[in-house]
């Protein structure tokens, strides 16, 4: 079947791994009381065969939601976004309408601005399979160029200027995907080979640096923290006769934070930053707010799991992916769904939805 909608979820599933509740982890010192605006919308994309529709919702209210943009594409071939919008904008890659349905076709990006309603293609060289990266200040995106039949290379480009840079080409491993930004707004990519995963970074001088290896295997999943310091991910772990991912920690200078964000044996899931510095990542246990003061346990679901998605830039609403299957091996069906404290809010639409992020505080 042709159709991929490369959403986090579908990722996922390609590798085969899914999760379970979400728990928030406060590694940051930075006030929470600061986070008490409630006037965030979310953007969600309805997958059809021949096009997507871009919606824009409510955060209060999941019935007041209204179309925003028209994507066409390839048969089968959904949009594949950046992880979060950044300053209104949202980026993704598409399979142009008149290219054949492959994984291995160019790849359009595309940004389109929520504010000023302006779609601008900004490369046609771009690998479907791996998701460009938006800088927090919406000024620069990095994605992977399928144009180098020997290799793969990361590409830079500026939205005011609209030029294109190559940062790195990469000719001899399995391959690499653009992963971020530190606090230098250096470029971060992740390198896959025989040896497993390693994080490296490039410097403005184009110098090439191994941060740290990141896993034996294939780590995926990467988050970096809104202060640009720290970085979470995903690493399998034999347990039993099963692989399942933990989430790990990582200051970006190489040190590690914690191992294992949880105790225990389940697999985790879906790194999501919150402003603050808190984290929500996926794991067996009932959703929990972590800070240095208490713990808060968020409203979970009545049967099923939650993936976390993103946090709302007020730091009021988190959006989840919702199965309501046993497990991530028989994960059921899905929903998107908001959750604010001890409220649930199912976002109800008739297809696919894939999560594009939220708007600008």
């Amino acid at each position: 079947m042709l159709r991929i909608v490369l959403s986090t979820f579908l990722f996922v599933l390609f590798i085969g791994i899914c999760l379970n509740f979400n728990t928030l982890i406060q590694i940051s010192t930075n006030n929470s009381d600061s986070l008490t605006t409630d006037s965030a919308t979310l953007f969600f994309a309805e997958f059809g065969w021949n096009e997507d529709l871009i919606y824009e919702v409510s955060s209060t209210n999941p019935d007041d939601k209204k179309i925003i943009h028209t994507v066409e594409h390839s048969p089968g071939f959904g949009l594949n976004p950046a992880i979060n919008t950044h300053q209104g904008k949202i980026a993704y890659l598409v399979l142009p309408k008149n290219v054949a349905p492959s994984r291995s076709s160019a790849a359009e990006l595309w940004i389109f601005n929520t504010n000023t309603q302006q779609s601008i293609r900004l490369a046609r060289d771009a690998d479907i399979n791996a998701s460009p990266v938006l800088r927090n200040d919406g000024e620069v995106v990095i994605y992977r160029s399928s144009k180098n039949i020997d290799g793969s290379s990361i590409i830079e480009v500026n939205l005011d200027t609209r030029t294109r840079k190559k940062i790195h080409t990469d000719n001899y491993s399995f391959g690499i995907i653009p992963v971020g930004f530190n606090q230098k707004n250096e470029i971060l990519f992740a390198r896959f080979n025989t040896n497993g995963t390693d994080l490296l970074k490039i410097n403005e001088q184009r110098e090439l640096s191994i941060l740290f290896h990141a896993s034996d295997e294939i780590a995926r999943d990467w988050r970096i923290d809104p202060s640009g310091k720290n970085i979470a991910f995903l690493a399998p772990q034999l347990l039993g006769e099963r692989i399942v991912h933990r989430a790990q920690l990582m200051s970006l200078n190489g040190h590690k934070l914690n191992m294992e964000i949880m105790e225990g044996v389940s697999e985790q899931y879906a790194p999501a930053w919150r402003q603050d510095g808190a984290l929500a990542v996926g794991t067996s246990m009932a959703p929990l707010v972590i800070d240095s003061h208490n713990s808060i346990i968020i409203m979970p679901p009545e049967q099923g799991f939650d993936v976390p998605l993103g946090w709302s830039p007020d730091g009021n609403h988190l959006a989840v992916r919702h199965f309501d299957g046993i497990d991530s091996y028989t994960p059921g069906n899905d929903s998107l769904v908001v959750i604010r404290h001890n409220k649930r809010m199912t976002i109800h639409n008739h297809g696919e939805l894939i999560f594009l992020g939220w708007n600008s505080a």
